[in-house]
C-alpha cells in the first residue's frame, strides 16, 4: 500500500528550537515545510533534503504557537500545531492575579 505523509512525526513539541522530523521507513523527496502564525502569516519555510530523518531549526521564531504544513512532492499535505518556546520553563497567566 502507498506510504502516506500521515506517517510522519514531529518532536520535540514544545520545542527550544530544533525541531526532528521523522518519516519512518520511508523517505520522501520533494518535501517542503512551511510554518505560520496563527494569523495565517506565513513566518518560516524549508525544502527538505530528502530522507527519513530530518532537522529544522525553528529557534529564530518568537515563542508562541504556529501551525506547520508538510507537503509532498505531491502535494500531498498535513497539519501539526507548533509550540516554539525558551528555556524551560514556561509561565502562562490567566486574567488578574488580585
Amino acid at each position: 500500500f502507498p506510504v502516506t505523509i500521515q506517517q510522519v512525526a514531529i518532536y520535540p513539541n514544545p520545542t527550544h528550537g530544533i525541531l526532528l522530523l521523522d518519516f519512518g521507513a520511508t523517505a520522501f523527496i520533494g518535501v517542503k515545510m512551511e510554518v505560520h502564525s496563527l494569523l495565517g502569516a506565513k513566518v518560516f519555510e524549508q525544502s527538505l533534503v530528502g530522507g527519513v530523518q530530518e532537522q529544522v531549526d525553528v529557534s529564530g521564531l518568537e515563542n508562541g504557537v504556529y501551525l506547520i504544513t508538510i507537503f509532498t512532492a505531491d502535494q500531498h499535505k498535513i497539519q501539526y500545531k507548533l509550540i516554539k518556546k525558551y528555556g524551560t520553563k514556561t509561565v502562562i497567566s490567566y486574567g488578574n492575579p488580585n
